[in-house]
């Protein structure tokens, strides 16, 4: 039970710094001997997400929850992979057993806008974004979001608004850049598109 537990952990440990795999290495051990720990379960499906194996990945999300019916970890895994297969009623449709929470994560504020954006519900989306930012003031993937949302639009200035109150975030974030640049050579600024990307460059090889 000790060495269960140790493992677990270092496994968790190691998915949060990106070392995939010894997470993967250890989770697999665990669950072999433990097929329903559900800690174990979340940590496969994060490793199985970050590669790109979004059907494995919602399978250990799926088999969490039948687990822990509402636990937070598999409603966020389960609402990434199906925000990422197009599933975007899906996702909504796994956030509902949480809808009553009178706090909800930022991180799950971040898919239910993802999943109301997929499903061409701006408002609501923006809603959303602006909810895991008013948590998180630092929640980068809303400001990607939200840049996301308005760039393409033409919503100048809800853009230059955006831009100025988390400017060093996007300063820091290649993500964020890249969707100014392309917003930028849109309306034909050169200057400030190859700007924005020799600073994404930059930050890429860092």
């Amino acid at each position: 039970a000790d060495e269960t537990f140790l493992l677990t952990v270092a496994s968790e440990i190691s998915a949060e710094l990106g070392n995939l795999r010894d997470a993967y290495r250890w989770a697999c051990t665990v669950h072999a001997a433990v097929p329903n720990d559900y800690r174990t379960l979340i940590v496969l499906s994060m490793v199985a997400f970050s590669i790109g194996n979004v059907h494995e990945a919602l399978g250990h999300a799926l088999a969490a929850r039948m687990v822990r019916k509402g636990a937070l970890h598999a409603v966020l895994q389960i609402m990434r992979c199906q925000n990422r297969l197009g599933n975007f009623y899906a996702s909504l449709g796994a956030f509902q057993p949480l809808a009553d929470r009178t706090v909800v994560p930022p991180d799950l504020r971040g898919e239910l806008a993802r999943g109301y954006e997929g499903l061409g519900d701006r408002e609501r989306a923006i809603a959303e974004y602006r909810s895991a930012l008013a948590i998180d003031p630092d929640n980068a993937a809303a400001v990607r979001g939200l840049l996301g949302v308005y760039a393409p639009g033409g919503h100048a200035a809800e853009l230059d608004a955006l831009k100025a109150r988390y400017r060093r975030a996007i300063e820091e974030d290649y993500v964020c850049l890249s969707i100014l640049g392309i917003e930028a050579l849109d309306r034909g600024d050169l200057k400030e598109a190859k700007r924005v990307f020799t600073r994404t460059a930059a930050l890429a090889q860092a």
